[in-house]
């Protein structure tokens, strides 16, 4: 018995130098309501998404990937990046296709989240929109394209009161609705 755990042990430490993994990316959907229908998104979103027909296939993204472009490359990756977000997510209110949202990208740091900076190892973008849900709007879901290549967490918050549970979404599927009507005490 000794001698399987110890062979265990060993396989578990050699295998995963042997195979290359990396982690599979994923998205991050954060969709704060207000009760007055102000909704304010964020997305983290790994450029491995858009970068690869197959996401898997590429390590993490180094930071200077980003950092050494010229202007003229930057402002096509963050098109890139808008690009994989439209054709990824639908957002909806009740059930009705939301209008074209007006997103905004800044890098971020990929293993802390936090500012862009000289010392950041690996990027990602934060793609963020603010915007008025419609009046009459009781409702939001959100549908994972099947071209979005990864599964997304989708954390919804009403009044900064978050949703006990958060929904994981693989392509092709939509979230559970999540009312905009603020719950009695």
């Amino acid at each position: 018995m000794h001698r399987r755990h110890t062979l265990l042990l060993l396989a578990t430490l050699l295998l995963p130098p042997l195979t290359h993994a990396h982690q599979v990316p994923s998205l991050t959907i954060e969709a704060n309501f207000t009760p007055e229908g102000q909704l304010t998104l964020s997305i983290n979103l790994d450029p491995r998404l858009f970068l690869a027909e197959d996401p898997t296939t590429l390590p993490p993204i180094a930071a200077p990937w980003f950092r050494d472009q010229s202007p003229e490359a930057k402002t096509q990756t963050l098109a890139d990046a808008l690009t994989y977000v439209q054709s990824a997510l639908t957002f909806f209110f009740d059930d009705q296709q939301a209008a074209a949202l007006p997103w905004q990208f800044e890098p971020i740091d990929g293993a802390t989240n936090g500012p862009f900076t000289d010392t950041t190892a690996e990027v990602h973008f934060l793609a963020t929109c603010k915007t008025q849900r419609p009046a009459t709007a009781t409702t939001s879901t959100v549908r994972l394209e099947p071209k979005a290549k990864a599964a997304a967490v989708l954390l919804n918050s009403l009044n900064q009161q978050t949703e006990r549970r958060p929904q994981i979404l693989f392509p092709g599927e939509s979230s559970r609705p999540f009312s905009l009507t603020p719950k009695n005490p």
